[in-house]
């Protein structure tokens, strides 16, 4: 599962691509244009850089297109420590002004949620990947420590541990119960079950 160190299978470096501003987020100094992370706890901090090849001082802006998942209940302001200022990009985009240069101590990216349960509304997501191969995921990316496949008699078909910090992966031979109304139960972290009815 992602963390929020520097994670190869989740994380993309930004590459210039010829670019004249480029805005990035920083993890020990390297220049992410992705960079997966783990669930919000209560306030994060996310460093972001920006390097402007635009000669003179020119007015930009920085703005948020959509939200999903938790940020749809987090507060996302953008600090510029320049002008120490804390702007609320829920109400409206962030103007400034820059000057040509690489600027990577400027802003950063300040995340604020209420620790609500989450299990409410919480939704078992599964996903069929390749043959044989099915991924298990949360609708909050809430860690999963082990899933359950049972029949509508109750009797236990599979039990799968999952390793993964935030979603797991198990292949198991889907032809045995393919055309099967199944219940999946999925027990996690905290000890909370999701369960889902669904047909292979």
């Amino acid at each position: 599962g992602a963390t929020n160190g520097i994670d190869r299978s989740y994380d993309g470096k930004r590459l210039d691509g010829g670019s004249l501003i480029s805005f990035y987020s920083l993890v020990d100094d390297e220049r992410f244009a992705i960079q997966g992370r783990e669930p919000i706890s209560e306030e994060e901090i996310i460093p972001l850089g920006i390097k402007n090849l635009v000669e003179g001082d020119n007015e930009y802006k920085i703005s948020i297109e959509n939200v999903e998942g938790r940020l749809e209940s987090s507060e996302i302001f953008l600090v510029d420590k320049v002008l120490d200022v804390e702007h609320d990009l829920s109400n409206g985009e962030y103007r400034f002004n820059s000057e040509q240069g690489v600027f990577n101590t400027r802003f950063e990216l300040v995340l604020k949620t209420d620790l609500i349960d989450y299990s409410m509304g919480e939704e078992l997501i599964i996903t069929k990947k390749e043959v044989n191969s099915v991924l298990f995921t949360t609708s909050y990316n809430s860690i999963i420590s082990n899933v359950e496949i049972l029949d509508l008699l109750g009797r236990q078909l599979y039990d799968i541990e999952i390793d993964e910090l935030l979603s797991g992966t198990e292949r198991f031979n889907i032809d045995q119960i393919k055309n099967s109304i199944i219940i999946v139960k999925a027990t996690l972290a905290d000890g909370k079950v999701l369960t889902k009815k669904v047909i292979f």
